[in-house]
């Protein structure tokens, strides 16, 4: 490949403050290649991705090291007309074996000779620098400065980076001066193959890191992703917008210094949006429709462009290769990203969100506030398949252009196909979702989907599995969310079919709107096993708190287990005992306004023990002597009877209640 280069060098040489000549043979100024000039700076682009060695990797590498000096594998750098050098491929050991030398200077001072280190600018964390000439230590970085170094960490790497850091500082390998030397020292002696291009952009270098670590090396689907991307598109502007998306998309998933989710993966939203926006016509010879791809963006089948042939296995970005399409993908991302971050990180509609709602007729504002509530819902699920449906709606409704109010109100249809199929659907039925936004009509077909599967047995069967998965499931505060929009299908939704149209009706927009947020008049109960993971045990002998077993803790948050009733009736019930609690609904019934929540009631109170047959009553609670062997029986009842009764119970109810019928 002209204009690169390459040959072998020692960590020594590379990462100090001199200048190196590297040649085909050592020692040859004949053949010097490489000149590595004594004011150089090494610098990870923003696009890169952030540090992921873990505890593991470091301690194997440290160990190897103490051993002998070791081939470090590639470098692959894009050597500037200022003598920058990025860091194309290699820029994780890079940063691990400056935090290396770093730690061992910090540790030994002048007992140990380190080489003088060359700046390291991670574009995405200016701030390390500054970490690494202070040795990590936060006392010596005032507030300001430590303040600067938060705000620069993009993508959120100091509480990795300075876990890499503790790992090296605490390692026995490096515990006295004798050991840290020999690490040291063979250390500096490891050698690394150094591949260069002299040019002012990364396109040739990046060329060169997909051509030699796709052979036969598994790379992370990022990694070849932003390859291919940078590979024909270089531009600024794409760059930045790559790098807002991801720190973008990092914020949506709630991903902080201290805590992070996984709502929608930066991956998953490329691919969703490809299979939203790519299949569309569109001005131009560009035509799309036959093309296929995974998960991991290769081809599932061949492509012809023009041309030019594309073979099974090559990637996505290849076979679209048009830099302004791709360009316009990330903008228009970025935008869908701001947009549910605004949703997630908002009580209610905001100003901009209400904004979006171009129309002729004024969009209602309570469509507008149940909008914001289902959106918000799907994007909070773990499940993310139907994901998918929530960015189609936002790609088509949301993209500054007026749109009928039945177009929006088309939000009531995605959100009960999402609900419904996470619950009950298979999901190898994905591809069905899949298929829908890649077409015009994709509203259409979701109602008629919603239709057929409510009507048809691939629901029942979905019942009844649902009833095994989620009455005993992890201890999940998701399942509440889960609960209450299975609830609101139940309650308000209605898919009808009139001649070939099939339509989605909604019951009582303003009442649905009310059950999503108004927790006075629909408060969550979790009914059958307390939220506090205690049972009050009151009889005519005894009065004392039972608390479950821990493997009965987990069905607070089962999705069978929640109502929604009156504040005060919630208030009321407590952590009082099954019966107890279906007695007192009996005489609060006409307070409860959720349909579903008197279907659950109902099925308890024609004869709660029909499902829970052996649940523990006052009198076999009084027939024992002492308090210790009361106890003794309800742990015998929860370990070993409770799980089936409870399973009885979901079975039933799943069957009874109506999903959009």
């Amino acid at each position: 490949m002209a204009g690169i280069v390459g040959t072998i060098t020692n960590l020594s040489d590379f990462l100090s403050k001199t200048q190196v000549c590297l040649s085909v043979k050592p020692n040859d100024p004949q053949q010097q290649i490489i000149c590595l000039e004594a004011d150089r700076k090494y610098s990870i682009p923003a696009f890169q991705r952030e540090v992921r060695w873990d505890d593991n990797n470091l301690k194997m590498l440290l160990y190897d090291l103490s051993r002998s000096s070791k081939f470090l594998g590639n470098i692959i750098l894009t050597i500037k007309s200022d003598h920058t050098c990025e860091i194309i491929d290699g820029q994780q050991r890079t940063t691990v074996l400056m935090l290396i030398v770093s730690c061992i200077k910090k540790k030994f001072g002048t007992k140990i000779s380190t080489p003088d280190l060359c700046p390291l600018r991670n574009e995405g964390f200016t701030g390390f620098q500054t970490l690494l000439e202070k040795a990590f230590d936060q006392e010596a970085i005032t507030s300001d400065d430590w303040n600067a170094i938060l705000k620069s960490d993009d993508y959120h790497q100091l509480p990795r980076i300075q876990k890499l850091w503790n790992t090296i500082s605490s390692s026995e390998l490096l515990a006295d001066r004798h050991k840290a030397q020999g690490l040291l020292d063979n250390l500096c002696k490891s050698e690394f193959n150094i591949i260069a291009s002299y040019s002012n952009d990364v396109n040739t270098s990046i060329q060169y890191f997909l051509d030699v670590n796709l052979k036969g090396i598994r790379l992370d689907t990022e990694d070849i992703f932003k390859g291919y991307l940078f590979s024909q598109d270089s531009r600024e502007l794409t760059c930045s917008l790559w790098q807002k998306n991801k720190r973008d998309v990092l914020r949506l998933n709630g991903v902080t210094q201290s805590s992070e989710e996984k709502r929608y993966p930066l991956m998953k939203l490329y691919e969703h949006f490809f299979y939203c926006d790519l299949y569309l016509p569109r001005e131009g010879d560009c035509e799309y429709s036959t093309l296929k791809f995974g998960e991991n963006f290769c081809l599932t089948s061949g492509f012809e462009s023009g041309s030019t042939k594309y073979y099974e296995g090559s990637h996505l970005i290849e076979a679209i290769r048009d830099r302004d399409y791709l360009q316009n993908v990330l903008s228009r991302l970025n935008k869908c990203v701001e947009i549910m971050t605004d949703i997630i990180e908002s009580e209610g509609p905001s100003t901009p969100f209400k904004d979006k709602f171009i129309c002729a007729k004024k969009v209602d504002s309570i469509d507008i506030q149940n909008c914001h509530s289902m959106l918000k819902k799907i994007l909070m699920e773990k499940e993310v398949i139907p994901k998918i449906l929530a960015l189609k709606y936002i790609l088509t409704c949301f993209d500054g252009k007026p749109h009928a109010k039945e177009e929006y109100k088309s939000v009531y249809s995605v959100f009960c196909a999402a609900v419904l199929f996470t619950v009950f659907a298979n999901k190898k039925e994905s591809d069905t979702f899949y298929n829908f936004v890649r077409l015009e009509e994709w509203k259409s077909k979701i109602n008629k989907w919603l239709y057929d599967y409510i009507s048809s047995h691939a629901l029942t069967r979905g019942k009844v599995l649902a009833a095994y998965k989620y009455s005993e499931s992890d201890d999940d505060p998701i399942q509440q969310i889960r609960c209450k929009s299975l609830a609101a299908i139940s309650n308000f939704f209605k898919v009808t079919k009139n001649g070939d149209n099939y339509n989605m009706g909604i019951s009582n927009a303003a009442e649905l709107c009310k059950f999503f947020g108004d927790k006075t008049v629909y408060s969550l109960e979790h009914f059958i096993v307390g939220e506090c993971g205690t049972l009050h045990v009151k009889t005519a002998k005894y009065d004392f708190p039972y608390k479950y077993p821990p493997t009965i803790q987990k069905y607070r948050n089962s999705l069978f287990n929640f109502i929604f009733i009156p504040q005060p009736l919630n208030s009321s019930l407590s952590n009082e005992g099954l019966f107890i609690k279906v007695a007192e609904i009996h005489t609060h019934e006409n307070e409860i306004k959720c349909s579903y929540s008197k279907g659950y009631y109902g099925l308890l109170n024609k004869s709660p023990r029909m499902y829970f047959q052996r649940y523990p009553t006052e009198k076999e609670i009084d027939s024992f002597s002492t308090e210790e062997d009361a106890r003794a029986y309800l742990n015998e009842y929860f370990t070993k009877t409770f799980p089936e009764e409870f399973l009885q119970f979901s079975t039933a109810l799943v069957k009874k209640i109506n999903w959009g019928s």
